[in-house]
């Protein structure tokens, strides 16, 4: 697995433009010390949908995998049956 580069702020801007290819409203924070990275937007119904990521799952594999699974849940409400 490719882990994204740079100072946390890098990543998150990085796994922000990844999250938004997907979700184009989504946001991207740091969170816990710069620990982890929260990616969200709201959904139709007015949910928030979201997921964490931990500093070892900063990889371009798991953040898309992550990308695709909201864009879903923002699509079906928080279902992620498709």
């Amino acid at each position: 697995m490719t882990r994204i580069p740079g100072q946390p702020e890098d990543v998150r801007r990085t796994i922000e433009a990844m999250v938004r290819e997907e979700v184009p409203d989504a946001r991207c924070e740091l969170r816990d010390y710069q620990h982890r990275i929260a990616c969200g937007t709201m959904d139709a119904w007015g949910n928030i949908q979201d997921f964490v990521l931990v500093k070892n799952d900063w990889t371009e594999e798991v953040v898309r995998h992550h990308a695709t699974r909201l864009a879903v849940m923002v699509r079906t409400g928080g279902s992620t049956a498709g």
